[in-house]
């Protein structure tokens, strides 16, 4: 199944290398000339043909200077008439009234202005070039008079780290809408820089500061930093809030230099294609590029990076890699932070806490359960990726009622005593059986048992008895309460409401060969790409809207309970879970039952017939989950009082298996 390619948001282009300037940190190493080699302008207008034939990008026009370039007016305007967002990066030397002028008649939408340091003192230390300081500023209040956009960036070092706070003040006095501090990236001229690189410690400690200093007068937005996305998530700060993602290169965000080199970022000399060869093709190069592919895939990535839990988020800087190991797959050298946490952080929750009650059943499932939640679309699916791999999700599909299936269930119990480990080894190979477990109860072994019919059920239990030597009782559900595991994870989201179901539900549908092969797909897990239901509906060699049609029609008629994340509970937290069993007066069961089945902390509630099971006293069964078992034994209590009813509380013990039904 091909993975399909999200087209990038961004591209950085490179019209010049020519500059006045010959700034110490120049990852272009800038020079006064004009490189002869440089695209010509037929060449860049057939490019953004191509750009827009299947994306709309915002172009950020940059260099070297771009407004030295005789054609950066056609370029633009071009640009902008075909749909694109155009934005210009600038040293501020050649800003002036007519140049702005030239900017807003181009439809440029933001210009960005570098200034590194607080006075001219550093900042033309820096840039090696007296006056450009000045120039910088006097661009900035040009701009704002004009009523042009603009942000100030700051490539950030030891030379202007005791500045940054007064960069960032003269920024909001200037009227820039954006901050966005560049951390050092030691390539191009700045690989002679290394005595100004900022250490670890100090890299964590600036992002820190930066993650504190957003304000409602100017957004901050930390390039080259890509673990910022780690830090304002361990600070409880929202994602939405901040950059959409760690590094962009290659997955959302490319470059084009002068001379046409697609590359994964400016940074990151490595070519992922030559334009001049391929007609200007770019969208072949975003597509196949086997650098771009690697990139993409994080579980490639060396180090602590490849076994990190935030790769996906962040995912280290690549440039800064390559630039430290010689190899831009390996580890991101500069941060402190080792990976292995154990348990999920705050918006892990909150994206668990939407995605287990219902991914929408639409072309782009992934979008619209992002916006549920802050996050993109792609950012969401690596996310999900990332929970999948650490094992706090077991798949992301459908949940089906088997009744609805044709299918029978029932919840067996036994005394197995110092028999149970070889017994439930017995019944956890049978493909019947989804969930085995040991009770801390002198009936100490449960599972839930599945087949095609009363006939075959019956006769999967006597086979199984036989297997095991031990007597099986069946407790069929007389009434079900609930069915769904929904936990409330946190209250940053909403954990989703129950509807009650009763038996009278049971109706089945008719099934052909063909929704055979697509319940076979569902029950296991979806792609995890912007369009799912279409690589699915590839696989079946059906139209996309037949196969979603089919699903919301399952939907509605109850075959799918919901399509869904579905939580591996013990990892989120969810630590302690019980059996209740309620001992209820007869006239009493049904509202009980849908008492309980109105808890948060209850998965699963049913009236059953336990009369033949001795030791096991009442009817009203209801699966209860907490973080901790004290808790919970007081919340089952608490509930058995108001029922005034008595209680036995069965805590599970061992988990043998836990799956779901693998129909037909």
């Amino acid at each position: 199944m091909n993975k399909v390619v999200q087209p990038p948001r961004l591209i950085a282009w490179e019209l010049t290398r020519a500059c006045p300037l010959a700034c110490r940190h120049c990852r272009a190493s800038a020079v006064a000339a004009k490189d002869a080699a440089e695209l010509s302008t037929a060449q860049c207008l057939k490019l953004i043909d191509n750009i827009v034939s299947f994306a709309k990008p915002t172009l950020i026009l940059t260099g070297g200077e771009p407004l030295l370039r005789n054609d950066w007016f056609v370029i633009a305007s071009y640009a902008t008439s075909a749909g694109l967002p155009v934005a210009l990066a600038t040293c501020g030397l050649p800003v002036n009234d007519q140049s702005i002028e030239k900017m807003k008649q181009a439809g440029v939408r933001c210009v960005s202005i570098s200034i590194d340091g607080a006075a001219a003192e550093s900042h033309d230390a820096f840039r090696q070039k007296s006056g450009a300081f000045e120039a910088c500023i006097l661009a900035a209040r040009r701009l704002r008079s004009a009523g042009m956009d603009f942000q100030v960036n700051t490539t950030v070092s030891r030379h202007n780290i005791s500045e940054l706070n007064e960069i960032l003040k003269l920024a909001k006095s200037l009227g820039a809408s954006v901050f966005n501090p560049f951390l050092l990236v030691p390539t191009g001229r700045a690989q002679s820089l290394a005595n100004l690189e900022l250490s670890a410690d100090q890299y964590e400690q600036t992002l820190v500061w930066l993650a504190g200093q957003q304000d409602a007068r100017i957004q901050i937005r930390v390039t080259c930093a890509p673990h910022y996305q780690r830090i304002i998530r361990q600070l409880g700060l929202s994602a939405g809030a901040h950059a959409k993602g760690g590094c962009l290169g290659g997955k959302s965000f490319a470059f084009i230099s002068h001379v046409g080199e697609v590359q994964i970022c400016g940074f990151l000399d490595v070519s992922c294609g030559d334009l001049r060869t391929n007609d200007m093709n770019f969208a072949a190069i975003w597509r196949n590029s086997p650098v771009l592919q690697r990139i993409r895939d994080v579980s490639s990535y060396g180090g602590k990076c490849g076994c990190c839990e935030y790769v996906s988020l962040c995912g280290g800087c690549r440039a800064r890699a390559n630039a430290v190991y010689g190899d831009w797959l390996a580890q991101e050298p500069f941060c402190t932070y080792q990976p292995g946490k154990a348990s999920p952080d705050e918006n892990d929750l909150v994206l668990m806490n939407a995605a287990q009650v219902a991914i929408p059943p639409v072309s782009r499932p992934f979008e619209a359960l992002g916006g549920m939640v802050g996050m993109d679309e792609q950012q969401t699916i690596d996310w999900l990726q990332r929970l999948m791999k650490l094992g706090m999700i077991r798949r992301v599909g459908a949940v089906f009622d088997a009744r609805k299936l044709g299918f029978v269930s029932t919840l067996v119990a036994a005394r197995a005593g110092d028999k149970l480990a070889e017994a439930a080894d017995l019944i956890i190979k049978h493909k019947g059986v989804t969930h085995c477990y040991q009770r801390m109860h002198e009936v100490d072994l449960w599972f839930t048992l599945s087949a095609a019919g009363d006939v075959l059920l019956q006769e999967a239990l006597d086979d199984l008895s036989r297997q095991t030597g031990l007597v099986l009782h069946s407790l069929p559900a007389v009434e079900m309460y609930k069915s769904r595991v929904v936990f409330q994870l946190t209250d940053r989201a909403p954990h989703g409401g129950e509807v009650a179901r009763q038996a009278a539900d049971d109706a089945g549908v008719a099934i052909t060969e063909g929704d055979k092969r697509l319940i076979h797909l569902l029950q296991g897990s979806i792609p995890l790409t912007p369009l799912p239901f279409d690589d699915l509906a590839r696989d079946l060699a059906l139209p996309a809207q037949t196969l979603l049609a089919k699903i919301q029609e399952w939907l509605n008629r109850g075959v799918i309970k919901r399509i869904a994340a579905l939580p591996a509970h013990n990892k989120l937290g969810i630590n302690a879970n019980a059996m209740a069993v309620f001992d209820v007066k007869p006239e009493n069961q049904a509202g009980a039952g849908k008492t309980l089945a109105a808890l948060p902390e209850v998965t699963h509630c049913y009236l059953r017939d336990a009369s033949a099971v001795e030791g096991i006293n009442g009817g009203v069964f209801a699966m209860f989950h907490g973080r901790d078992e004290q808790a919970l034994r007081a919340k089952i209590q608490q509930q058995a009082e108001l029922l005034d009813a008595s209680c036995q509380i069965l805590f599970t013990g061992r988990e043998f298996k836990k799956t779901s039904m693998e129909f037909f």
